[in-house]
């Protein structure tokens, strides 16, 4: 994959490859790679797509590696008619699609946290809570558990979405209810509230993270490291399209804007009173 990716940017230095930006100063995107998942960008024309295929056809040549074309997925602007996606369906045989799917459960195009999303979180600690009812746990096994496994079933999706509140709290009930239950719902007595259980372990209580601080900590850290300048691809691509050259990210937040960048933006507004 390093040999491809060196291979793709030789190739773009060359200038037959045309990568795309999302801004007009922004960096410019030809691919992403994470282990052997495999993102390519480019213009959208005929010769364009020809040249991607001619990569990757070299590449397979070379290293014996063959592309699935029928696990692969294409995706391109919605001005884009339907004709013209049949012609470049002839040329590389991949099908178009609206929706990428998900990645690491988190799906590509990043929309808002909606309640279908949600309801998917809840409902993925609601199947792992079944899962342990039939388990002969005391109370010191179901808050290993909790700290452990149920609270950080949600972690790739609080990392970008802002949950709602009636989401987090469900998460949070159910958690209560299978440490002091050991299900979902019956008869059982809570031996501590649940600001005490939530409480560090340090300042006397369980340790148990709570959902939506943990939700807020973790887009408040996205925050940090763009104000740390670290550099990353995703803050360079934020930065171009949102700030333009501007420093406060508050007075960038438009109605047009991502529902990650208002994310951030809202996380910044929480984390900018204890600047210093």
């Amino acid at each position: 994959m390093e040999m491809l990716a060196c291979f793709i940017s030789h190739r773009v230095s060359q200038g037959s490859w045309n990568p795309i930006a999302v801004s007009r100063n922004g960096p410019r995107l030809f691919h992403l790679m994470f282990a052997d998942d495999l993102l390519l960008f480019c213009k959208i024309s005929k010769a364009q797509v020809i040249e991607v295929m001619h990569c990757l056809d070299l590449f397979s040549r070379e290293l014996g590696l063959k592309v699935n074309l029928h696990k692969s997925k294409a995706q391109c602007s919605k001005k884009v008619s339907e004709r013209r996606k049949e012609v470049f369906s002839g040329v590389f045989n991949i099908r178009f699609c609206n929706d990428l799917g998900k990645y690491l459960e988190i799906n590509i195009g990043h929309a808002k946290a909606s309640r279908r999303t949600t309801q998917e979180v809840i409902e993925k600690i609601s199947r792992k809570l079944s899962s342990w009812q039939r388990c002969p746990l005391n109370k010191v096994g179901r808050l290993y558990l909790v700290k452990s496994v149920m609270a950080f079933i949600s972690v790739y999706d609080m990392q970008i979405f802002l949950l709602p509140k009636y989401a987090c709290n469900k998460i949070d009930f159910l958690m209560r209810q299978f440490l002091w239950k050991g299900q979902a719902i019956g008869k059982g007595l809570p031996l501590v509230t649940w600001e005490v259980a939530i409480t560090p372990r340090r300042a006397g209580g369980l340790g148990i993270r709570d959902t939506s601080c943990a939700n807020m900590a973790f887009l408040e850290k996205l925050v940090w490291n763009y104000l740390n300048n670290s550099k990353k691809l995703w803050e360079q691509v934020l930065k171009h399209k949102y700030l333009r050259n501007q420093s406060d990210m508050n007075k960038n937040s438009r109605n047009s804007s991502s529902a990650t960048w208002k994310n951030i933006v809202n996380a910044y507004e929480h984390l900018k009173e204890g600047f210093r």
